[in-house]
């Protein structure tokens, strides 16, 4: 689950995990889907920043430091029971002594005082040590957690700031990097810092890297940052001057932001771009997806400002969408599957209010053979899957049956001259009605037979529409 969920999503999370994990065949797994359900049912419909959600987060990182004193107490308590208790008052039995080594490392450990409640003794204790012990990592992602959970412990700094602090002093691990990464992509504005600059000249992760770059120059072209933007490519230009492949890469993810996010002419951008992509495809640069994928942006570059393409031509409404797809589309490829649903919902209710013109715009996806419409096909069978699938009742007989009641799409699938945008229109209309997806639909009519002619050419037809069946699988969930 994410840190923000619905009573509705942990449950249909919950259906689909006791479905793979069924108790006669997996009790273990089963027993710790049961209790995490349990747990999580008293943290549903909460915000992400509530204090319930806060305290979930602590309860459930633990440290070795923990581990490490329970292991410490075991032992001793073990030789405690080979040597006889002494009777002498003066002296401690090894049992007591270690149970006060113990109590004294929990007043001191900032993890155990956090845990109990006692925040500002926790944070003052982190602070003190200074990131010198060998676990300074771990201390500095206590006490991010702590300036996040209660921001009040420091009016000074910020947990951003301490972290983006420490990244840039000692070495990037995986945790501190997604940690990052989350923070920029919720609030974009920390991306303008210099900080951040930091990161992306220095010698870290190329992936990491690359999605700071992303992050940066997006927030800088919406503001209008055009003169920043080409400042810090010719700086990477000189950068990246012995690695042609890692360079292609950041050309193409400026073209991809010129293109896709910000719709106005950038010409000096675009030449450069288009420039330098030519330099490297003579330099025998042997990455021939990116080069395809620099096709497609140019080509749309060119749709979106240039009166001869087909896309000026058709309505605001059908242009206002085609680049909608590609935004939501660009947008999917470099988010984690998390966040997939909350940035494919709005599409979806825009395709829903605007069937007619959302099937046009799939439509010239397909057309331009763009890799985009596979993406959001993806997208979009992935959340119907998982919130609509199951509703479907009718089987074949039944679904043949309540087909060849249908005089209109019958009359569609047999008639000599047919509009096949209609045909589109009425399976449309049958799938929403009878809760249906289209690849049910599909092979009832290729069976059908309809005075005595064969309808499987039209099936056919609707086998190969990816655009209706995304449009299909879109009103369902929209509805």
């Amino acid at each position: 689950m994410e840190r923000s969920f619905t009573k509705k999503e942990l449950k249909l999370a919950y259906s689909r995990l006791i479905k793979r994990y069924r108790p006669e065949s997996a009790p273990e797994a089963f027993q710790k889907v049961r209790q995490a359900y349990e747990t999580l049912q008293h943290y549903a419909d909460a915000d992400a920043d509530t204090a319930a959600v806060a305290h979930l987060i602590w309860n459930h990182l633990q440290t070795t430091d923990e581990k490490s004193v329970e292991d410490d107490g075991t032992s001793a308590e073990d030789h405690s029971a080979e040597t006889p208790e002494h009777d002498d008052a003066g002296h401690e039995s090894s049992s007591q002594r270690s149970h006060h080594r113990r109590q004294a490392h929990r007043d001191v450990d900032p993890w155990q005082l956090a845990k109990a409640g006692e925040y500002e003794k926790a944070y003052a204790e982190l602070a003190r040590r200074r990131f010198t012990r060998p676990h300074f990592e771990r201390e500095m992602l206590q006490r991010y957690w702590l300036l996040t959970l209660h921001p009040e412990l420091d009016r000074s700094t910020t947990a951003y700031d301490q972290l983006l602090n420490f990244a840039i002093t000692y070495r990037l691990s995986d945790e501190v990097e997604r940690l990052l990464l989350a923070e920029v992509s919720n609030r974009p504005e920390l991306a303008m810092k210099n900080q951040i600059w930091k990161l992306i000249s220095g010698r870290y992760n190329q992936s990491f890297r690359l999605s700071l770059l992303r992050l940066r120059w997006k927030g800088l072209l919406k503001d209008d940052g055009d003169e920043v933007v080409l400042q810090e490519f010719e700086e990477l230009e000189s950068q990246y001057f012995d690695d042609p492949a890692q360079w292609l890469t950041i050309v193409i993810q400026l073209l991809e932001l010129v293109v896709v996010y910000h719709p106005r002419l950038r010409q000096p951008m675009f030449d450069r771009c288009q420039t330098l992509l030519k330099e490297l495809e003579s330099q025998g640069v042997h990455q021939q997806e990116l080069f395809d994928r620099a096709d497609y942006l140019i080509s749309n570059y060119h749709d979106f400002f240039r009166s001869p393409s087909s896309l000026v031509r058709t309505s605001k409404s059908i242009r206002f969408l085609y680049r909608r797809c590609l935004e939501v589309a660009t947008e999917l490829e470099h988010i984690e599957s998390p966040r997939r649903r909350e940035i494919l919902l709005p599409l979806i209710d825009q395709i829903v209010n605007h069937p007619q013109s959302s099937l046009m715009c799939l439509d010239e996806l397909l057309k331009k053979g763009a890799p985009w419409l596979q993406i959001l096909s993806q997208a979009i069978y992935q959340l119907w899957y998982e919130e609509y699938s199951q509703y479907e009742a009718l089987e074949f007989e039944g679904l043949k049956s309540e087909a060849q009641r249908d005089t209109v799409l019958m009359g569609l699938m047999s008639a000599s001259q047919f509009s096949y945008n209609s045909l589109r229109g009425r399976v449309l209309r049958f799938c929403l009605v009878h809760c249906i997806d289209m690849t049910k639909l599909v092979p009832v009519l290729q069976m059908i037979e309809i005075s005595n002619k064969a309808t499987t050419p039209r099936a056919d037809m609707l086998l190969k529409d990816k655009p209706l069946r995304s449009l299909v699988q879109a009103c369902q969930i929209g509805i």
